[in-house]
């Protein structure tokens, strides 16, 4: 056996610093996102605040968004290979006011919300959410249990906002994290996950029907999918997404098997899941 720093120098790992090259993306790459989350936040309560109209009162709430601390990044490999990790740990400012229906103020508070730990593990419509008060007591108590109880049990997303995370070039690339190529007309190429996923539409209906050829890069050669997405509208505000994709091959060009499964873990974690937590669309109903 050679010693340290001895042998064939065919053999050698060198380090090759900015001047290597990742070939294809063969090694895991990781790109920090956490400057992106903490900017998105701050927009999303920066200038917030909401108006709620009971029979008897009305309330006002303003947020801001006070600390954001933690760790996001996406590990990217071979381009269709996507890991996203995510450790976060938000405070919001809020303000609270009652009012009767004369508009006198009934009550007033402030405090804080904190969500202590959203992370990969928990579901983001489950993670802890802990109410803090800056003051308690009589004169505070109706507007903290306001603070306190009072929630958007769901958020409600419609058509042409789900519908753009499809079509809109710059919206995939911010869940993809990647270059990404879209649109709306008959024939137009599609190009995602840096050619990990290449097609074209073959129809398209706005804001109601898109219809893709798909074909992953690690298929056999030749092999190519039909995806339709139908965006419907149950409800006012809301939006349902049916996916359907026929012609996916059982293994890829490698002898990787069960390839429908892949595809339908690779939609629901690279594009639904990513869908949700970049844009805050709450849970629109994918099937």
């Amino acid at each position: 056996m050679a010693k340290f720093g001895e042998g064939d120098p065919r053999w050698k790992v060198q380090e090759l610093g900015e001047g290597g090259r990742n070939v294809n993306g063969w090694h895991w790459t990781e790109n920090d996102c956490f400057p992106f989350f903490k900017e998105e936040f701050q927009k999303s309560f920066e200038g917030c605040a909401s108006t709620f109209s009971p029979l008897l009162s009305q309330t006002a709430g303003n947020y801001v968004l006070q600390n954001c601390t933690g760790e996001a990044c996406v590990n990217r490999r071979k381009g269709n290979k996507v890991v996203l990790i995510y450790e976060i740990e938000l405070a919001v400012k809020w303000e609270s006011t009652l009012k009767n229906a004369a508009g006198e103020v009934v009550s007033t508070s402030k405090g804080t919300y904190v969500m202590p730990c959203i992370d990969t593990v928990e579901d983001l419509d489950n993670f802890e959410i802990q109410v803090k008060f800056n003051k308690e007591g009589a004169e505070f108590k109706a507007a903290n249990d306001f603070a306190k109880t009072h929630g958007q049990k769901k958020t409600v997303t419609d058509r042409p906002q789900i519908f753009e995370c499809f079509t809109i070039p710059p919206k995939v690339m911010a869940f993809t994290q990647s270059k990404a190529q879209v649109g709306t007309s008959v024939g137009e190429e599609i190009v995602l996950f840096d050619g990990a996923i290449v097609g074209k539409v073959l129809e398209c209906e706005m804001n109601s029907k898109l219809v893709w050829e798909w074909r992953q890069s690690s298929w056999p050669a030749g092999v190519r999918s039909k995806c339709s997405l139908e965006f419907t509208e149950p409800g006012e505000g809301t939006c349902r997404l049916k996916l359907k994709q026929t012609g996916i091959p059982y293994s890829d060009a490698h002898g990787n098997h069960d390839m429908p499964r892949v595809v339908e873990e690779g939609w629901k974690r690279n594009f639904f899941d990513r869908i949700k937590m970049v844009f805050g669309f709450g849970a629109p109903e994918f099937s």
